[in-house]
């Protein structure tokens, strides 16, 4: 049977097993969470963030925000109305969307296009203001 200090150095060498145990779990546990947040941005990283307003739209046009209207005649034709003071711009405020099919549209819904103009023609149902969407928000 072991003796008194043959028990003390058992518990000693326990106890040191423990402790290594758990400072090795620590460390490991704070080095897989650093290097799960590696990818994520950090407080002095850049976020930007676009604000759109309701109606407006880019110097080129190259995205234009406003209320989506739906057109029934001639087959159809999905509109973004872009301005609300129709007098004082180049297309009167609402261009004709086009390559928009693919997307669940809503009448009355406000939504920003990206894109380009990209000509005009005419039409009963459409302004004659073609704008050619590759991106919808």
């Amino acid at each position: 049977m072991p003796g008194n200090r043959e028990m003390k150095a058992v518990k000693s060498a326990v106890t040191l097993l423990i402790v290594l145990i758990v400072f090795g779990v620590v460390f490991w546990v704070r080095d897989r969470k650093s290097n799960m947040r590696s990818d994520l941005p950090t407080v002095d990283s850049e976020i930007t963030v676009e604000v759109y307003p309701k109606y407006g739209h880019a110097e080129d046009f190259s995205w234009v925000a406003g209320e989506l209207k739906y057109q029934p005649l001639e087959g159809g034709c999905w509109t973004l109305v872009f301005s609300q003071n129709q007098e004082t711009d180049i297309y009167n405020g609402v261009l004709a969307l086009e390559n928009v099919e693919s997307h669940k549209l809503e009448d009355g819904e406000f939504v920003v296009v990206e894109g380009k103009v990209v000509g005009n023609e005419f039409s009963m149902a459409c302004p004659p203001n073609i704008y050619w969407v590759t991106n919808i928000d």
